[in-house]
Formats: structure tokens, C-alpha cells, sequence
């Protein structure tokens, strides 16, 4: 087996562990709806389940995180072409798509 000294494993083969940003990768797409969504308790708090993340949910979504859907969700593809741009030049190359069962798909960026 090789010498990785300073080198990282990935899906893709080794690569220098300085390619790395501080974040150990980025959700290009995420659904984590079938595996962790929990309806919220009691029944007058389920109206926030449907409800978008804004500021005005932002409160009750971080004390239920996994109680409101759109919490659970990164589908908008739109708005995933317009980030990646600014995720690439900040530095950064990891990211993942995660669609159920599918934990992580790492995409080459050069």
C-alpha cells in the first residue's frame, strides 16, 4: 500500500490534503425528507412543517430541525448554478449531491 503521508483518500484516488477547503464538503442537492423528517408535536406546531425556511421560521426550525421540510431539502437547481460559481472561487472544490440512500457522490472540479 502507498505512502499517503499528507494525502487524503477519495472516491476519486488520493489527492494532496492541501487541495482541501475547511469544510470537508458542500450539498449540491439534498433529501433527507424519508429518513429523518418527524412530524412536529403537539398537532399545533404541524403548520410549520410545509412552511419555507425565512427568518420568520428560522426560530422554531432550529429547536425542530428535522420537523419542518424544507429544512430536510436542497432541490432548487436554479439556485445551486448560481452558488457553485462563488463556492469555486472562494477556493473551495468538495461537493456532493445526497439523494437518500445515495450519502455521498463527490464531483471533480478543476
Amino acid at each position: 500500500m502507498e505512502d499517503m503521508g499528507r494525502r487524503v483518500w477519495t472516491v476519486l484516488g488520493p489527492i494532496d490534503s492541501d487541495r482541501l477547503s475547511h469544510f470537508e464538503y458542500e450539498h449540491l442537492f439534498l433529501d433527507m425528507m424519508p429518513i429523518y423528517f418527524q412530524l412536529p408535536e403537539p398537532a399545533s406546531q404541524r403548520k410549520f412543517a410545509r412552511l419555507p425556511v425565512s427568518l420568520e421560521t428560522l426560530g422554531w426550525i432550529s429547536f425542530n430541525p428535522y420537523s419542518n421540510e424544507d429544512n430536510l431539502r436542497l432541490e432548487d437547481e436554479e439556485m445551486m448554478i448560481e452558488e457553485v460559481p462563488s463556492f469555486r472561487d472562494a477556493g473551495d472544490r468538495q461537493l456532493s449531491t445526497q439523494l437518500l440512500w445515495d450519502w455521498v457522490e463527490t464531483l471533480k472540479h478543476s
